[in-house]
């Protein structure tokens, strides 16, 4: 993957956030899920288009909170 750069950042605890990237050919937006600091990540990737915007907001809705993160990663 291209470099990417940081659009924004959804902390949702200490330990877990949600952050968006954008590639550096500006293609895809990249949907990461952080969870213990890097310890869980997980990154899904979504053409830079407006189905690829609404994919990627209804996938960062299903992340309310720390533990619908952990259930993510199968923690809990």
């Amino acid at each position: 993957m291209n470099l990417k750069s940081k659009l924004e950042e959804f902390k949702l605890s200490n330990e877990c956030s949600l952050n968006i990237y954008i590639t550096g050919d500006e293609k895809y937006y990249v949907l990461e899920i952080n969870y213990q600091r890097s310890r869980f990540i997980a990154e899904k990737q979504y053409p830079n288009n407006y189905y690829g915007v609404g994919d990627m907001e209804e996938e960062k809705s299903k992340y309310r909170s720390e533990n619908d993160v952990k259930e993510y990663f199968g923690i809990i």
